[in-house]
């Protein structure tokens, strides 16, 4: 290792053997310095250029390094816009490759930049002839938002008619394994709702093609003609080579492979893609894990319920106690309130893209609110004694806030509205705690607190097992929808004991 550094936006680190410098972001492979794979690189510079009938005008995506230097070879390009939020990692890039890097940075065709990729696709009032997205795969959900159904579309609007969008994939030349097939077929099903015009060129990395109101024809002789034409001297796209990549036996071959099934898409608030690149990861990792992200995709909102059911059965049908009854609803709260943090925490990455600086922050303002609510309750409960009415109005609170959050899905706004809803999450599980002491066991302190803790703190652990394996499989609002059925029987519940609750 020779650098280890954290930008405001990721980790960076540079390995280095004998001659080749490998960069890893956030521990993900970035590129291979100075000399990247030149496969790939031609893949996806020279593909989508040569299918634009006359590229003037290029967004780039990432793509230092190699992509943006083949980019600006044809001898049509105007203007390339180059998006790249880490300046940081421009700098490591450029040492590991002075010349290549200086030559893409010093040329007069390139505007760089530094902001957020989706957030200028957003924003930009430019048209483009070539869209590459240039950025590995869907690791994090703060990577798979360039992979969703509503960036497809943002990129479809800043194409020209007949622009080309392109972007790779981890693929296969001879078998694909259900994850790979999910992350490809998820991805793809997303591209060609956006666009209709869509193909995949299988590779040991798939190339992905789109292109706005004209087919996808006749590429093999169209590609080599434009290449002559163009005079461009390739290593790796020869003619032979293109057309091994377009033959029409492998092109129906990986289609039917991918969409043998039919997938659910891969959007903002239902990031199913990254939940199959992490089963992928899993089977070079801990394959004996397999079930359990298997079990994870084939989650439906109706198991959930089903499963809530046979738990509160026995609830309502044994005695009904105040141990119970606040055990429960301090589990449940425990529960809501991590999974509505996380799903504000991955609805802000969405819109902003890096949280890698902002994280604590986030977190901060949720332990505020939890912390405000608290002393709040506490100050209210000397003064009062209905708290069994204050607990209800919270599990009801917390019933209606996951609806409301489920209604305004996909979340926007600005930073200020994303830590004002976490510190009124963390406010209702703040103010729970305190109150459920107050109704459960007045005497005899420690015997109440101890089960009580013990729940909400299991309630935290079940909200963090859901945001990792089914978050993802069930989206943000099925999830929300879940968690205020499971808060609005827990309130249910308590209502059924208080006549016990209130003899404590």
């Amino acid at each position: 290792m020779v650098s280890y550094k954290n930008s405001p936006y990721q980790n960076i680190v540079v390995t280095q053997e004998e001659e080749e410098i490998n960069v890893f972001l956030d521990g993900v492979p970035y590129i291979t310095l100075p000399e990247p794979d030149i496969a790939e690189v031609e893949l996806i510079s020279h593909v989508p250029m040569l299918i634009a009938e006359d590229p003037r005008e290029v967004l780039m995506i990432g793509g230092l390094g190699g992509p943006l230097r083949e980019v600006m070879r044809h001898p049509s390009v105007k203007r390339v816009d180059y998006v790249e939020i880490d300046p940081y990692l421009i700098a490591t890039v450029k040492e590991g490759a002075k010349d290549l890097v200086s030559s893409e940075l010093s040329s007069r065709l390139l505007s760089i930049h530094l902001t957020d990729g989706r957030a200028f696709v957003k924003s930009t009032h430019n048209r483009y002839d070539c869209v590459i997205l240039c950025l590995s795969e869907p690791s994090t959900i703060e990577r798979n938002r360039y992979f969703t159904e509503e960036f497809f579309l943002s990129v479809r609007h800043v194409l020209k008619e007949g622009g080309v969008f392109a972007f790779l994939l981890p693929g296969s030349l001879s078998y694909y394994t259900e994850e790979l097939k999910g992350v490809n077929g998820t991805i793809y099903a997303s591209l060609v709702s956006a666009f209709p015009s869509s193909m995949i060129v299988p590779f040991h990395k798939n190339l992905f093609l789109a292109r706005k109101g004209a087919p996808l024809d006749a590429l093999p002789a169209l590609l080599v003609s434009r290449l002559k034409e163009r005079g461009l001297e390739t290593r790796f796209l020869s003619p032979s080579e293109l057309g091994y990549l377009f033959e029409q036996k492998r092109q129906n071959w990986v289609k039917e492979t991918i969409t043998s099934r039919r997938f659910t898409n891969n959007r903002d608030s239902l990031p199913i893609s990254f939940l199959y690149w992490l089963s992928y990861l899993n089977l070079s990792t801990s394959p004996k894990f397999r079930w359990l992200f298997q079990a994870a995709r084939g989650a439906r909102p109706f198991h959930l319920f089903t499963g809530l059911c046979a738990l509160l059965l026995p609830l309502f049908f044994l005695r009904r106690t105040a141990g119970r009854a606040l055990c429960f609803s301090l589990a449940t709260t425990g529960l809501s309130s991590f999974v509505s943090q996380a799903i504000l925490i991955f609805s802000f990455q969405t819109v902003f893209g890096s949280i890698y600086s902002e994280i604590g922050a986030l977190f901060a303002t949720s332990l505020g609110g939890m912390a405000v609510a608290s002393i709040l309750v506490t100050l209210i409960m000397k003064r009062s004694t209905f708290y069994l009415a204050l607990f209800l109005s919270s599990e009801l609170g917390l019933s209606l806030f996951g609806v409301c959050l489920s209604l305004f899905l996909p979340l926007s706004g600005g930073r200020a509205s994303f830590h004002a809803l976490l510190f009124i999450s963390g406010g209702f599980a703040g103010m729970e705690f305190p109150l459920a002491t107050g109704l459960y066991r007045r005497d005899r302190i420690g015997k109440r607190v101890a089960p009580l803790y013990a729940s909400d703190l299991l309630g935290g652990f079940l909200g963090a097992l859901f945001s990792f394996f089914l978050l993802p499989a069930l989206g943000f609002k099925q999830s929300l929808l879940f968690l205020s059925a499971t808060k609005a029987a827990s309130a249910f519940l308590i209502l059924l004991s208080r006549q016990d609750i209130n003899r404590k």
